[in-house]
């Protein structure tokens, strides 16, 4: 990386904590699009991850009273399991297809949030299916957030439990991604 690149990523990243520091998630949906406009996709996605994994310490911390226990517990099974398989996306396949799948799935929180979620399945299918779906994201892209967001929207969480069950989920889910990527 170039001087530049560093003080790109320095800024985006002053940035996008300031998003997170105000809305308490969004940090990763933000970064890596900003990070591609300088970054290959594997350095923008890890490099996102580690960032965003120490950032969530702290408001891990901080609510942790206020977790869902059985969402969170369900959502980081899911991480397990599909994050295998979003870490061999990552580097194994053309990354125009990784970013066509990060536009997606921005795309696609953008529309749920939008329509709302009145009628929404709510068997705990939905949330090994969405948790699934995030666990590949996670590593794949560093963007695992809409569909846990979905998922929590769709069941009402409250505003407390639904902040310090995402950044739980995106504390584990990112200490388990770089595992991953280190191997």
């Amino acid at each position: 990386m170039t001087g530049v690149d560093i003080m790109v990523v320095c800024g985006v990243i002053l940035a996008t904590g300031w998003v997170q520091a105000t809305a308490g998630f969004g940090f990763a949906l933000l970064t890596v699009p900003l990070l591609l406009l300088r970054l290959s996709l594997e350095d923008a996605v890890v490099i996102a991850t580690l960032v965003g994994t120490i950032g969530n310490l702290g408001h891990s911390l901080h609510s942790r009273a206020d977790l869902d226990r059985t969402l969170t517990r369900r959502f980081l099974l899911c991480t397990i399991l599909g994050g295998p398989v979003g870490a061999y996306l990552l580097f194994n396949v053309d990354a125009r297809w990784v970013k066509l799948v990060l536009g997606v799935s921005v795309l696609f929180g953008v529309v749920a949030l939008q329509r709302g979620f009145d009628g929404v399945a709510q068997g705990s299918w939905f949330d090994w299916l969405f948790g699934l779906v995030s666990g590949v994201l996670n590593t794949a892209t560093s963007t695992n957030g809409p569909p846990l967001v979905f998922v929590l929207q769709a069941r009402k969480v409250s505003p407390a439990a639904f902040r310090a069950t995402l950044n739980t989920v995106f504390l584990f889910s990112g200490i388990y991604a770089a595992v991953l990527y280190a191997l």
